[in-house]
């Protein structure tokens, strides 16, 4: 299947409400879960994912002096991107400063 087609078919999913975008994955909503009565629970829970991620950070920093994206997706499980969108965002918050870019950057409690 062409590429432009593959995105074409994930746009309709996604605008008829089968699939969620996370990041750059996609996942069934809780309208798929719901409508295949599955035993799966629907665990689509940024808030929840963000609290426990930042407390694992936050802990890691206690006895480490920095953090990198790649120490994130192993402590919590991450994608590259989830771990980018957490870092971001605990950036945003004033909770960790970024020095340096790309392999080299790491990121330091304020």
């Amino acid at each position: 299947m062409p590429l432009a087609e593959a995105r074409k078919s994930c746009n309709n999913l996604v605008r008829d409400g089968l699939i969620g975008l996370s990041g750059k994955e996609y996942m069934l909503t809780a309208k798929v879960y719901d409508a295949i009565k599955s035993d799966v629970e629907y665990t689509q829970d940024t808030v929840v994912r963000y609290v426990k991620a930042k407390s694992m950070i936050e802990e890691y920093l206690q006895s480490a002096e920095f953090i990198t994206n790649e120490k994130i997706r192993e402590l919590c499980g991450f994608t590259r991107q989830q771990a980018r969108t957490t870092l971001d965002r605990m950036r945003s918050e004033g909770i960790l400063r970024l020095e340096g870019q790309g392999r080299a950057a790491r990121y330091y409690k304020n």
